[in-house]
C-alpha cells in the first residue's frame, strides 16, 4: 500500500474519530457553562422561581439545588423563538422549570425530540381549527402563550396551566410517538400511572 493510500486511511480514521467525539466534547462545555453559570447566578434565579413557581419553593435545599441545575441544563439544550413579543430572561428560566417539574422525578427529562420551544405574546390560531390555542405541541416544538402561561403560574390554585399541560403533551410524545429520549420507568409504568 502506498503512502498517500495510508495516509488517507489515517485521515479517513481520525475524521471518524473525532466525529465520534465531538457530540461528547459539545456536552462536556455546555455543562462547563452550566456550573459556571449555576455559580455566578443560582441566587437570582432562585429568587425567580421562588416567586412563579410554588412547586420549587417547596422542595428543600438539595432538590432546589438539583431542580435549578436541570433547569439551567434543559434551558441550554433547546432554542427559544420569541413570536410578538420582545424576549426576557425570565421567559426561558420559567418555561423550562415548567418541563423540570413535570420531569423531576425521572432519569430523562429533556424531552429530546424537541429542539425548539416557540413563546407567542398570546392566544393565537393554529390549523384549522376555529378556537384559539393558548398552546400546543406538534412535530417541530412545544409553542406557549406567554401571557396565559405567566398568569397561570401567578394563580396555582385553578387547575390550569398551559406550561405543565403543554409539557405533558411533550412528553406523551417523546415517550410514545417518536420514542426519542424515552425514560423507560415512565413508559413501563404509564398504565399504572393512568
Amino acid at each position: 500500500m502506498s503512502s498517500g493510500a495510508v495516509n488517507m486511511i489515517g485521515f479517513i480514521l481520525l475524521g471518524v474519530g473525532l466525529t465520534r467525539l465531538f457530540p461528547h466534547f459539545w456536552v462536556w462545555v455546555k455543562k462547563q457553562k452550566i456550573v459556571r453559570v449555576y455559580e455566578e447566578r443560582h441566587n437570582d434565579f432562585e429568587s425567580l422561581l421562588c416567586r412563579y413557581n410554588p412547586y420549587f419553593k417547596s422542595l428543600d435545599r438539595p432538590g432546589r439545588e438539583r431542580f435549578l441545575r436541570r433547569v439551567l441544563l434543559f434551558m441550554e439544550m433547546k432554542k427559544f423563538e420569541y413570536i410578538d413579543l420582545e424576549p426576557q430572561e425570565t421567559m426561558p428560566l420559567l418555561v423550562s422549570a415548567a418541563a423540570v417539574q413535570l420531569t423531576f422525578g425521572l432519569e430523562h427529562f429533556l424531552l429530546d425530540h424537541f429542539h425548539t420551544i416557540y413563546i407567542i405574546k398570546d392566544k393565537y390560531r393554529y390549523g384549522l381549527y376555529n378556537m384559539p390555542f393558548e398552546g400546543h405541541v406538534s412535530e417541530d416544538g412545544i409553542y406557549l402563550s406567554w401571557a396565559h402561561f405567566i398568569r397561570e403560574f401567578d394563580d396555582y390554585s385553578d387547575g390550569q396551566n398551559v406550561g405543565l399541560h403543554e409539557m405533558a403533551h411533550a412528553l406523551t410524545y417523546v415517550n410514545f410517538t417518536v420514542q426519542d429520549g424515552r425514560d423507560n420507568t415512565f413508559y413501563q409504568h404509564f398504565n399504572d400511572f393512568s
